[in-house]
Parts: C-alpha cells; structure tokens; sequence
C-alpha cells in the first residue's frame, strides 16, 4: 500500500496537535526548573552552617581564654586584638585556627568571587566571605 501524501496546502500541525506539543513543554519545563532551586536552598543552609560554626569556634576560644574573644586579647598574650583594629580580620581566624574547622568555612558557597585559602597560614582577606 502506498501511503497517502496531503497536498501541500493541508500539510501542517491541527490545533489540538498544537496544543499538544505545548502542553508537553511545559510539563517538561514544571519538572526541570525546580532543580535549580533546591541547589540555592542548600548554598544558603551550607552558608548558615558555616556561621554557625565559626560563632562557635569563638565561643569556644573565649571559654579557654578567661571569657574573652580574640578581638579583646593582645597579640602577645595570645589574640588579635591590635591585628582587628586595623581591620585585618585574617590574624582573628588564624588565632582560633584550632577550633575552625578548615579555612573552607569561612567563604559562603554561594561567594563565586573569593578562593578557598588552602592552610590558615595562607590566609588573606580576600579568603573570607
């Protein structure tokens, strides 16, 4: 059997054919863009989780040093006191290098713009979120 061929003037997609194809790519849209926001949610929870422990890596320094934070302690005894007024920060992490856990936690994942330092003593400024 030969198939039978539509005229030129005929050949073309019915409306409902149409809608069809709509229809499918915008099911296929509904399933595919909700993967790009759960990648945010967990950017965001890491970040938090990241905060978290830095706040309790100070806590945790204070505890073992009288109550006070390392922005309140000499340099010499200990702190960073004179490195903070300055505005270096980097000298703060690297006192409490002992209870941070790695220098990862201190850029939020969702920072595309800073580099993770790779020890504490390479630590810069431009390492911290």
């Amino acid at each position: 059997m030969k198939p039978r061929l539509a005229p030129r003037a005929e050949a073309g997609l019915t409306l409902f054919e149409v809608g069809v194809v709509v229809a499918v790519v915008l099911i296929v849209l509904a399933v595919l863009l909700p993967v790009r926001g759960p990648s945010r949610r967990t950017e965001k929870i890491n970040c938090t989780n990241y905060l978290k422990q830095i706040g309790l890596a100070y806590r945790i320094w204070e505890g073992d040093n009288a109550d006070k934070y390392p922005m309140f302690v000499s340099v010499t005894n200990g702190g960073s006191m004179e490195s903070a007024q300055t505005g270096n920060v980097t000298l703060t992490f690297e006192v409490m290098s002992n209870e941070l856990a790695a220098t990862k936690i201190l850029i939020c994942p969702s920072d595309t713009n800073r580099l993770n330092a790779m020890s504490f003593g390479a630590l810069a400024n431009s390492n911290i979120s």
